[in-house]
């Protein structure tokens, strides 16, 4: 008898693989970028379950999830994945993905309220936080976003009491550096009234755009001391060091502070003169320091032999006179 193929893979939680492959992921970020960012002013109330969904233009989005749950909220994590993306890499099942197939609508929906089960049956001692892509596909940055209509079924079912809606996004650049820098920036919760409306998606929607464009401009404005705008807080890397103060401007100075600018001009061209003429004197040393020809040596008269006489004494006059002057 055939077995009969599940509706969706499961997820199968390692505690231990979750950890390795945490410090893992840490590991990898610190390569890969300069700085990361993030900016979680927004908290959901504790013990309440969360449904992240964020746009998907990266490669990085499979590990961000995992990053922003040990910075900020600690949550039982789990994700939603493609079927074929987790088949083709099965240890995500040990780090809370399941998976969903959008070409059979009725496996999807089995995934949809395996969902649902999850976050309405969450403890206030244990809340889960799940994380969706609900455009279904990595999707180009510059392009509109545009999700699929489950995100508007789990709203219809999800219980606005336990539950929060949390839209959240990320960018990188390399403004600063050969490394990119990552951002990622979390939204406002979406209202309880949105979830039961026909207008779920279009909300959701516009909230992922603005939202998008928001963490665009604010991570490329930095303050004084190298911080972005916008509410970011350093999660991995080095304190950004603060630019050197500028040099005065002589035309702005007054009293002490030119004195000392022209006192350093004339110690400064002291010190050129002075190279100066140490170098002409060594220069014309070493041009006059020559040795005298000896005299006579080709001389054959008695005067000339009375020079090769002296001659000893001569040199070694020269000689000293020399090694005085090297």
């Amino acid at each position: 008898m055939k077995k009969e193929r599940p509706a969706f893979i499961k997820d199968k939680v390692s505690p231990v693989f979750y950890r390795m492959f945490y410090w893992y992921s840490l590991t990898l970020f610190r390569r890969r970028f300069r700085r990361v960012w993030i900016d979680d002013s927004v908290h959901p109330p504790g013990g309440t379950s969360v449904l992240f969904v964020g746009t998907h233009n990266s490669w990085w989005d499979g590990m961000i999830p995992l990053l922003m749950n040990e910075a900020s909220f600690g949550l039982d994590a789990r994700a939603i994945m493609d079927e074929q993306q987790l088949r083709r890499y099965p240890f995500f099942r040990y780090l809370g993905v399941y998976s969903i197939n959008r070409d059979y609508p009725l496996r999807a929906m089995k995934s949809l309220e395996y969902t649902v089960r999850l976050l309405n049956n969450s403890t206030e001692e244990h809340p889960v936080g799940i994380w969706a892509y609900p455009e279904g596909k990595l999707v180009n940055p510059h392009k509109a976003v545009t999700l699929e209509s489950g995100l508007a079924w789990l709203s219809r079912h999800i219980d606005p009491e336990k539950c929060e809606i949390i839209p959240f996004t990320s960018h990188m650049h390399t403004m600063r550096g050969d490394k990119p820098e990552l951002f990622i920036k979390l939204g406002n919760p979406i209202g309880p009234k949105i979830y039961r409306s026909g207008h779920v998606l279009a909300h959701v929607t516009y909230t992922l755009e603005e939202l998008r464009k928001s963490c665009r401009e604010t991570s490329g404005n930095f303050d004084e001391d190298g911080y972005p705008q916008g509410g970011f807080r350093l999660l991995l890397g080095r304190e950004p060091k603060a630019p050197e103060a500028p040099l005065p401007d002589p035309d702005e100075m007054t009293g002490d502070g030119q004195d000392a600018i022209k006192s350093d001009e004339s110690d400064s061209s002291g010190q050129k003169e002075t190279t100066t003429g140490s170098e002409s004197d060594a220069a014309t040393g070493e041009s006059g320091d020559k040795r005298p020809e000896p005299k006579g040596m080709d001389d054959p008269s008695p005067a000339g032999s009375a020079a090769d006489k002296a001659e000893p004494s001569g040199l070694d006059d020269s000689t000293k006179g020399n090694q005085g002057s090297r």
